[in-house]
Protein backbone atom coordinates (compact mmCIF):
# COMPACT_ATOMS: atom_id res chain seq x y z
CA UNK A 1 0.00 0.00 0.00
CA UNK A 2 2.55 2.29 0.80
CA UNK A 3 4.53 1.34 -2.13
CA UNK A 4 1.35 2.25 -4.31
CA UNK A 5 1.18 5.62 -2.19
CA UNK A 6 4.63 6.20 -2.82
CA UNK A 7 4.92 5.71 -6.69
CA UNK A 8 1.49 8.15 -7.22
CA UNK A 9 3.41 10.80 -5.09
CA UNK A 10 6.34 10.52 -7.24
CA UNK A 11 4.11 10.62 -10.31
CA UNK A 12 1.95 13.39 -9.23
CA UNK A 13 5.74 15.59 -8.32
CA UNK A 14 6.76 15.03 -11.58
CA UNK A 15 3.76 15.87 -13.38
CA UNK A 16 3.27 19.15 -11.21
CA UNK A 17 7.26 19.54 -11.62
CA UNK A 18 6.80 19.37 -15.56
CA UNK A 19 3.93 21.63 -15.59
CA UNK A 20 5.31 24.37 -13.40
CA UNK A 21 7.43 26.36 -16.26
CA UNK A 22 4.24 26.69 -18.42
CA UNK A 23 1.96 27.00 -15.41
CA UNK A 24 3.85 30.30 -14.08
CA UNK A 25 4.69 31.43 -17.39
CA UNK A 26 0.28 31.73 -17.51
CA UNK A 27 -0.21 32.98 -14.00
CA UNK A 28 2.60 35.45 -13.66
CA UNK A 29 4.09 38.35 -15.43
CA UNK A 30 6.89 37.09 -17.30
CA UNK A 31 10.61 38.80 -15.93
CA UNK A 32 11.43 40.28 -19.36
CA UNK A 33 15.55 40.73 -19.60
CA UNK A 34 15.90 43.69 -21.67
CA UNK A 35 18.87 42.42 -23.25
CA UNK A 36 16.44 40.39 -24.09
CA UNK A 37 15.29 37.02 -25.77
CA UNK A 38 12.12 38.93 -27.31
CA UNK A 39 9.08 37.02 -28.48
CA UNK A 40 9.76 35.28 -31.85
CA UNK A 41 7.85 36.05 -34.86
CA UNK A 42 5.95 33.56 -36.30
CA UNK A 43 6.51 32.37 -40.03
CA UNK A 44 5.60 29.48 -41.68
CA UNK A 45 9.00 29.20 -42.60
CA UNK A 46 10.60 29.26 -39.66
CA UNK A 47 8.49 26.94 -38.77
CA UNK A 48 9.20 24.08 -41.16
CA UNK A 49 13.23 25.04 -40.18
CA UNK A 50 12.32 24.35 -36.63
CA UNK A 51 13.75 27.93 -35.44
CA UNK A 52 10.13 28.70 -34.54
CA UNK A 53 9.96 25.96 -31.84
CA UNK A 54 13.57 26.67 -30.40
CA UNK A 55 13.55 30.21 -29.78
CA UNK A 56 10.18 29.78 -28.71
CA UNK A 57 11.74 27.52 -26.27
CA UNK A 58 14.15 30.14 -25.53
CA UNK A 59 11.76 32.79 -24.76
CA UNK A 60 9.91 30.82 -22.66
CA UNK A 61 12.36 30.02 -20.49
CA UNK A 62 13.93 33.32 -19.75
CA UNK A 63 10.66 34.44 -19.64
CA UNK A 64 9.62 32.02 -16.55
CA UNK A 65 9.18 33.35 -13.29
CA UNK A 66 10.04 29.75 -11.96
CA UNK A 67 13.32 29.59 -13.77
CA UNK A 68 14.35 32.83 -12.14
CA UNK A 69 13.39 31.61 -8.84
CA UNK A 70 15.92 28.16 -9.26
CA UNK A 71 18.78 30.01 -10.60
CA UNK A 72 18.28 32.09 -7.65
CA UNK A 73 19.06 29.22 -5.35
CA UNK A 74 22.16 27.89 -6.49
CA UNK A 75 23.70 31.18 -9.15
CA UNK A 76 25.21 32.92 -5.09
CA UNK A 77 26.65 29.54 -3.88
CA UNK A 78 28.53 29.18 -7.63
CA UNK A 79 29.24 32.49 -7.49
CA UNK A 80 31.02 32.55 -4.37
CA UNK A 81 33.10 29.41 -5.71
CA UNK A 82 34.07 31.38 -8.67
CA UNK A 83 32.24 28.63 -10.72
CA UNK A 84 29.39 30.32 -12.02
CA UNK A 85 28.82 30.28 -15.98
CA UNK A 86 26.86 31.49 -18.25
CA UNK A 87 25.81 31.14 -21.83
CA UNK A 88 24.46 34.91 -21.58
CA UNK A 89 27.11 36.73 -19.29
CA UNK A 90 30.31 37.52 -19.70
CA UNK A 91 32.16 37.73 -16.73
CA UNK A 92 34.52 41.08 -17.09
CA UNK A 93 36.88 43.33 -14.41
CA UNK A 94 34.44 42.97 -11.13
CA UNK A 95 31.85 43.76 -10.96
CA UNK A 96 31.90 44.17 -14.83
CA UNK A 97 28.99 41.85 -16.60
CA UNK A 98 28.53 41.87 -20.41
CA UNK A 99 26.14 40.13 -22.53
CA UNK A 100 28.04 37.16 -24.05
CA UNK A 101 26.44 37.19 -27.55
CA UNK A 102 27.47 40.36 -28.25
CA UNK A 103 30.95 39.62 -27.36
CA UNK A 104 31.51 37.82 -30.37
CA UNK A 105 30.31 36.95 -34.11
CA UNK A 106 29.13 33.62 -33.85
CA UNK A 107 28.16 33.05 -37.51
CA UNK A 108 30.30 35.07 -40.14
CA UNK A 109 28.65 33.27 -42.53
CA UNK A 110 25.76 34.56 -41.87
CA UNK A 111 26.77 38.15 -41.86
CA UNK A 112 28.42 37.82 -44.88
CA UNK A 113 25.11 36.02 -46.55
CA UNK A 114 22.42 38.58 -45.54
CA UNK A 115 24.37 41.71 -46.92
CA UNK A 116 22.55 42.03 -49.65
CA UNK A 117 19.32 42.15 -47.25
CA UNK A 118 20.74 44.22 -45.09
CA UNK A 119 21.17 46.57 -47.98
CA UNK A 120 17.86 46.25 -49.85
CA UNK A 121 16.08 46.60 -46.30
CA UNK A 122 18.51 50.23 -45.89
CA UNK A 123 17.79 51.54 -49.14
CA UNK A 124 13.86 50.82 -49.20
CA UNK A 125 13.50 52.40 -46.21
CA UNK A 126 15.53 55.54 -47.14
CA UNK A 127 12.93 56.08 -49.99
CA UNK A 128 9.53 55.12 -48.48
CA UNK A 129 10.45 58.07 -45.72
CA UNK A 130 12.04 60.47 -48.31
CA UNK A 131 8.68 60.31 -50.36
CA UNK A 132 7.18 61.96 -47.33
CA UNK A 133 9.63 64.51 -46.98
CA UNK A 134 11.15 62.35 -43.90
CA UNK A 135 15.22 62.78 -43.18
CA UNK A 136 16.34 59.05 -41.95
CA UNK A 137 18.94 59.40 -39.04
CA UNK A 138 20.25 55.60 -37.80
CA UNK A 139 22.12 56.19 -34.15
CA UNK A 140 24.33 53.38 -34.07
CA UNK A 141 24.71 52.15 -30.40
CA UNK A 142 28.18 50.43 -29.63
CA UNK A 143 27.52 47.59 -27.40
CA UNK A 144 29.03 48.25 -23.74
CA UNK A 145 31.81 45.60 -24.91
CA UNK A 146 33.27 47.70 -27.52
CA UNK A 147 33.08 51.03 -24.87
CA UNK A 148 34.50 49.14 -22.44
CA UNK A 149 36.58 46.52 -24.05
CA UNK A 150 39.54 46.72 -21.25
CA UNK A 151 37.48 45.39 -18.79
CA UNK A 152 35.40 42.99 -20.93
CA UNK A 153 38.34 41.06 -22.64
CA UNK A 154 40.98 42.02 -20.63
CA UNK A 155 44.66 41.35 -22.04
CA UNK A 156 43.28 38.77 -24.85
CA UNK A 157 41.62 41.78 -26.46
CA UNK A 158 38.33 42.02 -28.66
CA UNK A 159 38.26 39.30 -31.03
CA UNK A 160 38.86 40.67 -34.89
CA UNK A 161 35.39 39.59 -36.21
CA UNK A 162 34.31 41.58 -33.33
CA UNK A 163 36.84 43.92 -33.80
CA UNK A 164 35.54 44.93 -37.51
CA UNK A 165 31.57 44.49 -36.70
CA UNK A 166 31.37 48.07 -35.76
CA UNK A 167 33.11 49.65 -38.88
CA UNK A 168 30.88 47.04 -41.37
CA UNK A 169 27.91 48.25 -40.00
CA UNK A 170 28.92 52.31 -40.43
CA UNK A 171 29.79 51.19 -44.53
CA UNK A 172 27.14 49.27 -45.40
CA UNK A 173 24.25 52.37 -43.85
CA UNK A 174 26.44 55.00 -45.77
CA UNK A 175 26.70 52.53 -48.92
CA UNK A 176 23.20 52.56 -48.65
CA UNK A 177 22.78 56.49 -48.52
CA UNK A 178 21.49 56.71 -44.97
CA UNK A 179 22.46 59.47 -42.73
CA UNK A 180 24.25 57.70 -39.32
CA UNK A 181 25.42 58.72 -35.99
CA UNK A 182 28.68 57.09 -34.46
CA UNK A 183 28.91 58.22 -30.97
CA UNK A 184 32.52 55.61 -29.95
CA UNK A 185 34.93 58.52 -30.52
CA UNK A 186 32.69 60.99 -27.84
CA UNK A 187 32.12 57.41 -25.47
CA UNK A 188 35.90 57.25 -25.81
CA UNK A 189 36.59 60.40 -24.68
CA UNK A 190 34.28 61.05 -22.30
CA UNK A 191 35.85 58.08 -20.58
CA UNK A 192 38.77 59.06 -20.79
CA UNK A 193 37.94 62.60 -19.49
CA UNK A 194 35.63 61.39 -16.70
CA UNK A 195 36.82 57.56 -16.07
CA UNK A 196 34.65 57.61 -12.88
CA UNK A 197 31.26 58.58 -14.80
CA UNK A 198 29.55 55.58 -16.09
CA UNK A 199 28.39 55.30 -19.50
CA UNK A 200 26.77 51.56 -18.92
CA UNK A 201 25.94 50.15 -16.11
CA UNK A 202 28.14 47.52 -14.92
CA UNK A 203 25.44 44.82 -14.39
CA UNK A 204 23.01 45.52 -16.96
CA UNK A 205 23.53 46.05 -21.09
CA UNK A 206 22.38 49.28 -21.01
CA UNK A 207 23.76 53.14 -20.88
CA UNK A 208 22.73 55.16 -17.96
CA UNK A 209 21.89 58.72 -18.55
CA UNK A 210 25.35 60.00 -19.15
CA UNK A 211 25.78 58.20 -22.20
CA UNK A 212 22.57 59.28 -23.71
CA UNK A 213 23.54 62.54 -23.57
CA UNK A 214 26.33 62.31 -25.25
CA UNK A 215 24.83 60.21 -28.44
CA UNK A 216 22.15 63.04 -27.91
CA UNK A 217 24.68 65.74 -28.52
CA UNK A 218 26.50 63.46 -31.49
CA UNK A 219 23.29 63.63 -32.74
CA UNK A 220 22.38 67.24 -32.68
CA UNK A 221 26.00 67.89 -33.93
CA UNK A 222 25.55 65.36 -37.37
CA UNK A 223 22.09 67.15 -37.95
CA UNK A 224 23.40 70.61 -37.75
CA UNK A 225 26.37 69.46 -40.12
CA UNK A 226 23.86 68.17 -42.64
CA UNK A 227 22.20 71.71 -42.46
CA UNK A 228 19.11 69.73 -40.93
CA UNK A 229 17.03 72.68 -38.84
CA UNK A 230 16.57 72.07 -35.10
CA UNK A 231 14.89 73.91 -32.43
CA UNK A 232 11.00 73.47 -34.03
CA UNK A 233 8.09 75.51 -31.85
CA UNK A 234 8.72 73.29 -28.72
CA UNK A 235 4.87 74.02 -28.00
CA UNK A 236 3.37 72.36 -24.14
CA UNK A 237 6.77 70.04 -24.06
CA UNK A 238 7.93 69.36 -20.39
CA UNK A 239 11.02 67.85 -19.22
CA UNK A 240 11.36 66.37 -16.06
CA UNK A 241 13.29 64.07 -14.21
CA UNK A 242 11.39 60.80 -12.82
CA UNK A 243 13.04 58.01 -10.86
CA UNK A 244 15.15 55.21 -12.79
CA UNK A 245 12.72 52.72 -13.50
CA UNK A 246 12.94 49.89 -11.07
CA UNK A 247 13.66 46.82 -12.34
CA UNK A 248 16.78 44.69 -12.01
CA UNK A 249 19.85 44.77 -14.02
CA UNK A 250 19.30 42.52 -17.36
CA UNK A 251 22.25 40.55 -16.41
CA UNK A 252 22.36 40.07 -13.11
CA UNK A 253 18.84 39.08 -13.97
CA UNK A 254 20.04 36.19 -16.09
CA UNK A 255 22.67 35.11 -13.50
CA UNK A 256 19.62 34.52 -11.05
CA UNK A 257 21.02 36.97 -8.72
CA UNK A 258 19.66 39.54 -6.50
CA UNK A 259 20.57 42.99 -7.36
CA UNK A 260 22.31 44.26 -4.30
CA UNK A 261 24.91 41.64 -5.23
CA UNK A 262 26.38 44.42 -7.07
CA UNK A 263 26.94 47.19 -4.81
CA UNK A 264 28.15 49.79 -7.63
CA UNK A 265 24.60 49.14 -9.45
CA UNK A 266 22.56 49.81 -6.62
CA UNK A 267 24.52 53.58 -6.07
CA UNK A 268 23.88 54.00 -9.72
CA UNK A 269 20.23 53.32 -9.32
CA UNK A 270 20.07 55.68 -5.85
CA UNK A 271 22.69 58.49 -7.55
CA UNK A 272 21.09 58.73 -11.10
CA UNK A 273 17.40 59.99 -12.49
CA UNK A 274 15.27 59.00 -15.69
CA UNK A 275 14.78 61.60 -18.34
CA UNK A 276 10.91 62.19 -19.13
CA UNK A 277 9.32 64.24 -21.88
CA UNK A 278 5.93 64.76 -22.48
CA UNK A 279 4.33 67.06 -25.30
CA UNK A 280 0.75 68.53 -25.00
CA UNK A 281 -1.93 67.86 -27.42
CA UNK A 282 -0.73 71.43 -29.56
CA UNK A 283 3.22 70.48 -29.11
CA UNK A 284 4.22 69.92 -33.09
CA UNK A 285 6.59 67.24 -33.03
CA UNK A 286 9.10 66.98 -35.58
CA UNK A 287 11.25 64.35 -34.35
CA UNK A 288 10.20 61.12 -34.34
CA UNK A 289 12.13 58.25 -32.48
CA UNK A 290 12.01 54.33 -33.32
CA UNK A 291 13.98 51.99 -31.09
CA UNK A 292 14.01 49.56 -28.21
CA UNK A 293 15.35 49.57 -24.79
CA UNK A 294 18.20 51.11 -25.31
CA UNK A 295 15.21 54.35 -25.83
CA UNK A 296 12.61 53.30 -23.64
CA UNK A 297 15.25 54.22 -20.76
CA UNK A 298 14.67 57.94 -21.55
CA UNK A 299 16.80 58.71 -24.93
CA UNK A 300 13.62 60.83 -26.31
CA UNK A 301 14.03 63.31 -23.27
CA UNK A 302 17.68 63.07 -23.84
CA UNK A 303 17.08 64.16 -27.86
CA UNK A 304 14.60 66.53 -27.00
CA UNK A 305 17.05 68.24 -24.33
CA UNK A 306 19.60 68.16 -26.58
CA UNK A 307 17.34 69.87 -29.97
CA UNK A 308 15.26 71.76 -27.87
CA UNK A 309 11.90 70.26 -29.41
CA UNK A 310 10.29 67.53 -28.01
CA UNK A 311 10.13 63.91 -29.88
CA UNK A 312 7.26 61.67 -30.38
CA UNK A 313 7.99 58.23 -29.10
CA UNK A 314 5.34 55.94 -29.64
CA UNK A 315 8.02 54.39 -31.87
CA UNK A 316 9.70 52.60 -28.69
CA UNK A 317 9.14 49.41 -28.14
CA UNK A 318 11.55 47.44 -25.73
CA UNK A 319 12.40 44.26 -25.66
CA UNK A 320 11.34 43.21 -29.36
CA UNK A 321 14.63 43.84 -31.46
CA UNK A 322 15.56 47.20 -33.63
CA UNK A 323 12.02 46.36 -36.37
CA UNK A 324 9.00 46.26 -34.33
CA UNK A 325 9.47 50.00 -33.17
CA UNK A 326 10.41 50.99 -36.60
CA UNK A 327 7.20 48.68 -37.79
CA UNK A 328 4.75 50.92 -35.39
CA UNK A 329 6.72 53.78 -36.87
CA UNK A 330 5.74 53.20 -40.27
CA UNK A 331 2.34 51.98 -39.44
CA UNK A 332 1.72 55.88 -37.43
CA UNK A 333 2.76 57.00 -40.92
CA UNK A 334 0.97 55.30 -43.11
CA UNK A 335 -2.13 55.76 -41.03
CA UNK A 336 -1.29 59.66 -41.11
CA UNK A 337 -1.37 59.66 -37.62
CA UNK A 338 2.51 61.01 -37.19
CA UNK A 339 4.23 63.59 -39.22
CA UNK A 340 7.30 64.13 -38.21
CA UNK A 341 10.41 65.84 -40.98
CA UNK A 342 13.27 63.76 -38.85
CA UNK A 343 13.24 59.81 -37.99
CA UNK A 344 15.80 58.81 -35.77
CA UNK A 345 16.44 55.34 -35.53
CA UNK A 346 18.54 53.73 -32.39
CA UNK A 347 20.07 50.72 -33.61
CA UNK A 348 22.17 48.65 -31.13
CA UNK A 349 25.53 46.79 -32.29
CA UNK A 350 24.76 43.52 -31.48
CA UNK A 351 21.66 43.89 -33.19
CA UNK A 352 23.39 43.34 -36.39
CA UNK A 353 24.29 39.71 -35.64
CA UNK A 354 20.49 38.34 -35.09
CA UNK A 355 19.92 36.67 -38.61
CA UNK A 356 16.10 36.49 -37.85
CA UNK A 357 15.98 40.55 -38.51
CA UNK A 358 17.53 40.17 -42.05
CA UNK A 359 15.88 37.10 -43.28
CA UNK A 360 13.10 38.66 -45.13
CA UNK A 361 15.18 41.69 -46.51
CA UNK A 362 12.21 44.95 -46.77
CA UNK A 363 9.52 42.72 -46.31
CA UNK A 364 10.58 42.77 -42.77
CA UNK A 365 9.09 46.65 -42.46
CA UNK A 366 6.61 45.90 -44.89
CA UNK A 367 8.81 47.27 -47.37
CA UNK A 368 8.94 46.50 -51.40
Amino acid sequence: MFARLGKHCALVSFLLLLAAGPMSYLLFDPVKTRASVPAPDFSWEDLRRGEYASDGEEYLRESSSLVRVLRSVYSLPLLRAGLLESPLVRFGSEPWLFYRPGTRVADPAALIRLRSRRLNMFSALKLELEKRGIELVVLLVPDKSRVYADLCYGREGMPRLKAGLYNLILSELRQAGVRVVDPLADFREARRREPAKQLYYPGDTHWTPAGMRVAAADLVQELESGGIPLGGEPGESILADKQLLQRSPDLVDMLGLDPSWLAEYRQAQEGLRMLGVSAGPNSRVGIALAGGSFSERGFAAAIAEACGEPVDDRGVLPGQGPMAGLRETLYLLRQERLRPRLLVWEFVERSYLESKFWLRGPAELGLR
